[in-house]
């Protein structure tokens, strides 16, 4: 990648969140260019969700973001997708690969409910009681899916308050687009798009995730001709706030590569 084209780092958020998530490893990030005299990057973390039609077909939602944060997005651009964020990176890889130079997924999986031929997710069962759920009550769901997302994480309770901090700072998207985002969830498969995936990839993955299934990223680290897995142990779906130094490191050494 040209230094040029590492200037301009593209950061999708995952469900329920926002792109404040990611103001600390920006911080992290830049004081590691300053300190390591690397070529000045801008980061783009906007609330993609807001664009979204509640209305939109789960079965191509994915499709209609990725075309909608392309054609607002730098010629040439890494994409650094976390959770749902992931498989939205994956799917604007897929079709646009021209623009996607690099591409990082953190706590990714191609496919978040089991389905056929694919054990590695979420019981359907549990991936149907949690829409319900936030359908009776969102608020409550919320706060249970952000305390789900520490478990593993062996600074937990930490990296709870720094993503609750983070998320008190912008408006979350509607109920309605929430709601819609997880049938999209429920729905995704992306193991056809990963054969696709030319873009020098680096998969993310903490070992104790209960989300995203650390066999999920084996698979993506085996179905991407391109890919890396760096699998972190003590580490839960949130190494975006656990690990901030590492990730912003790790980030920084594969896009300035």
């Amino acid at each position: 990648m040209s230094a040029a084209q590492a200037q301009h780092w593209v950061m999708l958020h995952g469900w329920g969140t926002h792109g404040a998530v990611w103001d600390r490893l920006i911080h992290a990030s830049a004081e590691q260019r300053m300190a390591t005299g690397r070529a000045a990057f801008h980061c783009i973390a906007s609330d993609w969700v807001q664009a979204l039609d509640p209305l939109s077909d789960p079965q191509t939602m994915l499709s209609q973001l990725a075309d909608q944060i392309a054609a607002q997005a730098p010629a040439h651009c890494a994409v650094i997708g976390w959770s749902l964020g992931g498989q939205l990176a994956l799917r604007w890889a897929a079709r646009y690969p021209q623009q996607v130079q690099r591409l990082i997924l953190v706590a990714t999986t191609p496919c978040f409910a089991h389905g056929q031929g694919w054990i590695h997710g979420l019981p359907r069962d549990w991936v149907d009681q949690f829409i319900a759920d936030f359908q009776a009550d969102s608020l409550a769901t919320l706060r249970r899916f952000y305390v789900l997302q520490t478990r593993g994480e062996a600074q937990g309770r930490q990296a709870l308050r720094q993503l609750l901090a983070a998320l008190a700072t912008r408006k979350l998207a509607t109920e309605a687009q929430c709601l819609a985002l997880l049938h999209c969830l429920a729905a995704s498969d992306l193991r056809a798009d990963l054969p696709s995936i030319t873009q020098p990839t680096m998969i993310v993955q903490g070992l104790e995730d209960v989300l995203t299934m650390p066999a999920a990223a084996d698979y993506l680290a085996s179905h991407i001709p391109t890919a890396q897995l760096q699998a972190w142990p003590s580490v839960g779906h949130l190494p975006l706030f656990s690990q901030v130094h590492s990730l912003a490191q790790l980030m920084s050494d594969f896009c300035y590569v």
